[in-house]
């Protein structure tokens, strides 16, 4: 008896090792800053309560990448999310929100308040009209990478820009990894060989409109 209970105790012992083994070798959390109930790095079907599912569609130009808009959030007047397709399916690595107040009040508070939260020098990418004004932070504590935090303003009129002041955030290496996985894996976005010979034998006039 003595020594089934002895055999019975050492198992015991070698459970609870392999269970702190495994706890232990678990990965870190992937999760990084964000916004509204939605972080980066969780799957979209975490938050799909929060995101309107039914606008979902992968980014032109970017397949590798989804893009679907956020639900109707007070204080905002839309906004996205995007995940990804390929190294790591469904991961939230992009959002931008757009903020409902686009007055300059508004604007400088968000500034004073990011700059005292993430740091007190941000590098300024606007441009040199002061129409477009742009503070970048970046923001360590993810595994994987930094976060990229970007506070925009604008008040021009060029359609390429959103009027008012936005937020994004991204981790641009778990952006680099889909467009990595995707350039590895899709051929189907490639010219095929007899497309680009038909474009060499149209010589420099292949890279002009035709009149």
């Amino acid at each position: 008896m003595p020594g089934v209970l002895r055999r019975f105790t050492m198992s015991l012992a070698a459970a609870a090792c392999l269970l702190l083994c495994a706890v232990g070798n678990a990965p870190a959390a992937q999760h990084g800053p964000g916004m509204i109930g939605i972080r980066l790095g969780q799957s979209v079907t975490e938050v799909e309560s929060l995101v309107l599912m039914s606008t979902a569609m992968p980014v032109w130009s970017q397949e590798y990448l989804s893009r679907v808009d956020i639900a109707p959030a007070p204080g905002f007047r839309g906004g996205y999310v995007s995940y990804g397709n390929c190294a790591v399916p469904g991961r939230i690595l992009r959002m931008k929100l757009n903020y409902e107040d686009s007055g300059q009040e508004m604007y400088g508070k968000l500034l004073a308040a990011l700059k005292e939260r993430f740091g007190s020098k941000p590098e300024f990418r606007g441009d040199a009209f002061g129409s477009l004004k742009v503070w970048k932070w970046s923001v360590p504590g993810v595994k994987g990478g930094n976060v990229s935090l970007i506070l925009e303003n604008y008040t021009g009129d060029d359609d390429n820009y959103t009027q008012g002041t936005a937020i994004r955030l991204s981790v641009p290496k778990w952006i680099d990894e889909e467009r990595a996985c995707a350039a590895a894996t899709d051929t189907s976005a490639r010219p095929s060989a007899a497309a680009r010979e038909r474009a060499a034998k149209q010589g420099f006039d292949w890279y002009l409109p035709v009149k």
